[in-house]
């Protein structure tokens, strides 16, 4: 065709973009192309949504554990690596390898997951 500028002048470039959406929808609506939640595995919108319970014994028996983890931790190192987490939230750093830090220094999920929160807020969609 004499290069990407006449290419694009003649509309060949947005006849096969055309053309490869339409082949793609066509490959969806056969079934050939799978796409979940699209046209296999959808949710029934009226379905209820499992809530999972649990036991109070559980509940109660896992709080003691943290607690004891907690006990049995140097609280201070702790909350160093906590302290420098929401640090680096508030910057432009990889978050990673603090989490990584405050989680060998005995920090719980909860907790680094309350300091994001706080700093970053929660998602209410």
């Amino acid at each position: 065709m004499g290069g990407s500028v006449k290419a694009i002048k003649a509309g060949f470039i947005q006849e096969e973009i055309e053309e490869a959406a339409y082949r793609f929808q066509q490959e969806i609506e056969r079934e050939e192309r799978i796409i979940v939640g699209v046209n296999q595995y959808q949710l029934d919108a009226d379905a209820p949504v499992p809530i999972q319970e649990i036991d109070a014994e559980v509940q109660s028996k896992r709080e003691g554990q943290v607690q004891r983890f907690r006990e049995n931790r140097n609280q201070k190192d702790t909350d160093a690596a906590l302290f420098t987490l929401v640090q680096t939230a508030r910057g432009e750093q990889n978050l990673f390898p603090v989490v990584l830090d405050a989680f060998r220094r005995k920090a719980t999920l909860g907790e680094i997951c309350g300091v994001l929160r706080d700093e970053w807020g929660e998602y209410k969609g």
